[in-house]
This record gives C-alpha cells, sequence and structure tokens, in this order.
C-alpha cells in the first residue's frame, strides 16, 4: 500500500526528516514525503523518496510570505520538488498551470465525482477522502 507522508513545520526540521526517512527507509519504493514549509521539502530531497511541496488557496490569514509562496509558488526554483500537491480549486490556476509542465501534480482533498472528473480532465493525480473515484 503506497504511503503518503505529511511533514509539519518544525524547528527540528532536520531531526525530524531523518527520523521520518530512517523509519521508512524499507519502504522506497512506496513511500513519498510532502510538506507546506519549503525548507522541510528542500532538507528531504535526495533521502530515496520522491518530496512534494504542498500548496493551499490564498486565505487572509496568511502572512505576506506565505501569501506569496502559495500564489507564485516561487519557493520551487530553489527546493526543487519531485512533485506538487494542490488543493482541487487551484487546478484551474496559471500558476499551477505552468508548474505542470514541469512536474507531477496531486490534488487534494477529492471527495466527490466532479473533483474526480476535475483531476482528469487537468491530468492530476488525486489524493481522496470518503470516495472513491
Amino acid at each position: 500500500v503506497p504511503l503518503l507522508i505529511e511533514i509539519k513545520p518544525t524547528r527540528r526540521i532536520r531531526e525530524i526528516v531523518e527520523a521520518v526517512t530512517q523509519r521508512c527507509a524499507r519502504r522506497t519504493n512506496s513511500v513519498a514525503i510532502q510538506s507546506f514549509h519549503p525548507w522541510i521539502v528542500r532538507t528531504a530531497k535526495n533521502r530515496g523518496f520522491p518530496v512534494g511541496q504542498l500548496v493551499e488557496q490564498q486565505t487572509l490569514d496568511m502572512s505576506v510570505a506565505r501569501r506569496l509562496q502559495s500564489r507564485t509558488i516561487a519557493s520551487n526554483i530553489i527546493v526543487r520538488p519531485d512533485f506538487m500537491a494542490i488543493e482541487v480549486p487551484l487546478l484551474k490556476s496559471r500558476t499551477v498551470n505552468y508548474w505542470h509542465q514541469r512536474l507531477p501534480i496531486l490534488a487534494w482533498t477529492v471527495t466527490n465525482q466532479t473533483d474526480a472528473d476535475s483531476c482528469r480532465r487537468a491530468g492530476a493525480g488525486m489524493i481522496f477522502e470518503g470516495f472513491r473515484p
């Protein structure tokens, strides 16, 4: 069974990434790591697992830096993720379309057939919950 692990932001990035990658060392063909935090993505690169940048839709309570990251995904140039995992509504974003020409895209959280159809049209993979596509 494939496993997609999200590492949450922490002050101990290197320590957490090391612990996760060590525990998953025997599953290199069936594990991927993802995070909203670009430096976690950068730290997890080249450890034997695909690593993805999670991107969420802009909200009013984000800091200016966080809004910039979500809108332009500028950090991808530096952190070089293997894939991006985005919220379903972002499938129509020009910025996401730009990156989709360069990286695989997963859309989250797909909970109904309409969202699944949007993913298929966009050529995106799905992270689904409470629904079987």
